[in-house]
């Protein structure tokens, strides 16, 4: 199971998670602003609610993991309303 493979870690978080981040949208009139900031983080599954009307790129900028010395992200998805 997931949830105790964090229990060996002296940080209580598995060390290739992403802990600090900055997700940036970029907007059709050229400018950008920063639609979300985590810091303090262990899930490795997150969720934004965000209006992206007019957004037309995005980025993820990561400040740190949990331990490890390299970010490990394997996707990130943009959805619509449901």
């Amino acid at each position: 199971h997931f949830w105790q493979s964090w229990q060996g870690y002296p940080v209580r978080s598995v060390p290739s998670i992403v802990r600090d981040y900055r997700l940036i949208a970029r907007h059709a009139d050229g400018t950008s602003s920063t639609i979300a900031e985590v810091t303090g983080n262990f899930q490795r599954n997150r969720r934004h609610r965000v209006a992206l009307e007019g957004v037309t790129r995005l980025r993820l900028e990561i400040l740190a993991t949990n331990g490890l010395a390299r970010a490990q992200v394997y996707e990130l998805r943009v959805l619509g309303d449901r």
